[in-house]
């Protein structure tokens, strides 16, 4: 349920609390998978954030940033269920609340784009970038990755202090746009580049995942675009939810393809499965990050 439809489906009564918001809550065919795929997303991504914590065969510049990534989609999901679930137990709720509530969905979906951008930085400086330039770039990661945490601080608490559900739906809408070309242009980029050099042996698994996070969102984005420009149109809860769940499974999506795409994330999944605290030398390739020697790209999702 997007922040529009949602204004755009409710009546204001005046209260002592303020104005309450009216909706037709979805049915349970849409409830039931909303609280199946909510659930098993949220527990891939703690999953996935503890395995690349646990393991050092999985501690590379790539993950971390995935880690982060991962932590910002527990927020959003968490945030999420609460427009299928919790609001369907009543039958309004207070403005002032659902305008937090949507406000903060927004920014952590925002939070997840721009960990995913960072990746894909990362992930096209350490390919094709001239080798001093992303040396010196990536040396700085952690300080990157606190940056956009803080980014994502600030736009959490400045954002709270203005109520306007039907501007949030268009700006959402705006860094979906900008992120999907930013993405595109990558690829193409990446394109050109593979026509001028060679990058055997570079693994794509960090644009595989990106592009699984594009593709997942993208029938929620083309449905959010044509309620923007059709402000008139209706569109069914049950349509509005299906396409916002697809978005939901990327979690099981991403943790799907590290384990059949990644050997040390597959490894350290068995080996957290037996119970084992530490991988033998024949199953671990890690080695200190140390962005000064040259086998650092090796250690890249």
């Amino acid at each position: 349920m997007d922040p529009e439809e949602f204004a755009n489906t409710t009546t204001d009564n005046d209260t002592d609390f303020g104005s309450e918001l009216h909706y037709t809550p979805p049915s349970n065919v849409v409830l039931v998978p909303a609280v199946v795929v909510n659930l098993g997303s949220i527990v891939a991504d703690v999953l996935m954030i503890y395995l690349i914590t646990k393991f050092k065969n999985l501690h590379t510049i790539a993950n971390w940033y995935i880690v982060s990534w991962r932590v910002c989609s527990v927020l959003f999901l968490a945030l999420s269920p609460i427009n299928f679930m919790v609001l369907a137990l009543v039958s309004y709720v207070w403005k002032e609340i659902a305008c937090v509530w949507f406000i903060e969905i927004f920014v952590a979906y925002t939070g997840n784009v721009l960990f995913v951008v960072g990746l894909t930085v990362d992930w096209y400086l350490s390919h094709f970038a001239s080798r001093h330039v992303p040396m010196k770039i990536r040396s700085y990661y952690r300080w990157e990755i606190v940056a956009i945490w803080v980014v994502i601080a600030i736009l959490a608490v400045s954002m709270c202090f203005r109520c306007a559900l039907t501007e949030l739906s268009k700006l959402g809408l705006a860094i979906r746009i900008v992120y999907i070309v930013f993405v595109l242009a990558v690829y193409v980029l990446r394109g050109f580049k593979l026509r001028t050099i060679s990058v055997d042996g570079r693994s794509n698994l960090v644009l595989i995942l990106v592009f699984s996070h594009v593709l997942c969102w993208l029938p929620n984005d083309v449905l959010l675009a044509i309620k923007c420009f059709d402000e008139d149109l209706h569109i069914s809860y049950e349509i509005s939810a299906l396409v916002t769940l697809i978005g939901y499974s990327n979690s099981i999506v991403v943790i799907a393809i590290l384990y059949y795409c990644d050997k040390n994330f597959q490894t350290s999944f068995k080996a957290l499965c037996n119970n084992r605290e530490e991988l033998s030398n024949s199953e671990s390739s890690y080695e200190s990050i140390d962005l000064n020697k040259p086998g650092e790209d090796r250690l890249l999702v």
